[in-house]
């Protein structure tokens, strides 16, 4: 799977389903410490941080984090099971979920701040064991560190990948509202009852380029108001008549005609009705937003790794010994250290140059 099937798969469940709500998400961080949970486990554990819900209720809840595509049945638990009670565990979009609005359950065991521990438990290391596996780990944290690396290191390292994930998330979570507005995440053509009008130069711009036309200075558009498919027909000297049809039916917008190496073209767009405006939009092109969303990330990511790099060189806490097997650890990790090359290379030399250039000046 790639980021762009992978935000296609967020995009169908969020939109299956209403946006979940604060019970439904502190149901499913109760996964943020366990694997595998059942119905009465989360009611257990609710009544342990003082969530008073009779069980019944619980239960409903849990079935509809099911069908909403957020826990799911895993094929083994590996769990004692005398009351053949069923087992859930969190899918992607459930991860994704509690990265996205539950980020503290992930890092700190709740259940101690809750009870006022004056030193609350990580809970990043347990989570991560439990989900390694996740998508979200293999788009944002493998490109840069193999997984051995960050087990090795813990909760040091893994806290810091957490808040940079959800931030990824947070990326993604605003390209999907962006897409969801009609007006939004399109690229704007033409507008059907604009045409012969207002909207021509717009139209006549679109079909130069589409249709590669030498020139567009002579032409006349005719429309015949069909009720169910109207259809304009663009006739531009030197070119084959442009046909375009809307399909009401469909929500659809054919463009058909020769392109200048005579062969027979079909374009297919999109149709919204934005008031009394009958626009014709095609999607932004998704594969430059994923490309911002995964530039966005890597420069993140090479930021927290510049900056983490920094504190082991400047220890306060750690022992000699200590940082003899982070700086190991670390180096024998060949993704890490090419992207420690690569930033040494980017910032370092660069500040060093200008560095020395100050000083000669001064």
């Amino acid at each position: 799977m790639n980021l762009n099937e992978y935000i296609s798969y967020l995009d169908t469940l969020s939109r299956k389903d209403a946006e979940l709500d604060r019970t439904s998400l502190d149901i499913l961080a109760q996964f943020a410490a366990e694997k595998y949970m059942s119905a009465y486990q989360i009611w257990s554990s609710f009544k342990s941080i003082r969530f008073k819900m009779a069980y019944k209720n619980v239960h409903k809840r849990t079935n509809t984090l099911l069908s909403s595509g957020s826990i799911q049945e895993p094929e083994d638990t590996n769990t004692s099971n005398k009351h053949n009670a069923k087992y859930y565990q969190l899918t992607e979009y459930g991860i994704y979920q509690l990265f996205l609005k539950r980020l503290n359950w992930l890092l700190i065991r709740q259940l101690d701040v809750i009870r006022d521990r004056e030193l609350p438990t990580s809970n990043a290391l347990t989570f991560f064991r439990n989900y390694n596996n996740s998508i979200l780990f293999e788009f944002f944290l493998y490109p840069y560190f193999n997984k051995d690396t960050l087990f090795a290191i813990g909760d040091l390292l893994v806290e810091r990948m957490y808040h940079y994930i959800s931030s990824c998330c947070g990326s993604i979570e605003r390209y999907l509202e962006f897409s969801k507005v009609p007006a939004q995440g399109y690229e704007r053509i033409f507008s059907f009852n604009r045409v012969p009008g207002e909207d021509n130069e717009l139209l006549l711009s679109h079909l130069k380029q589409v249709f590669r036309l030498e020139s567009i200075d002579s032409y006349n558009i005719k429309k015949d108001d069909n009720v169910e498919n109207p259809t304009t027909t663009v006739n531009i000297s030197c070119h084959s008549p442009i046909v375009i049809k809307l399909d009401k039916a469909r929500n659809k917008v054919l463009m058909r005609s020769r392109s200048s190496n005579d062969e027979f073209k079909v374009l297919e767009y999109d149709f919204v009705q934005l008031g009394e405006e009958m626009m014709v939009h095609r999607r932004k092109h998704i594969e430059e937003k994923i490309k911002g969303i995964l530039h966005d990330a890597e420069k993140q990511i090479e930021q927290l790794i510049y900056e983490f790099v920094c504190d082991l060189a400047s220890p306060v806490t750690e022992t000699s010994e200590e940082l003899s097997y982070y700086f190991e650890t670390l180096s024998q990790d060949d993704k890490f250290m090419k992207v420690v090359e690569k930033i040494h290379e980017d910032r370092h030399k660069g500040f060093e140059r200008g560095y020395k250039q100050l000083r000669n000046c001064s």
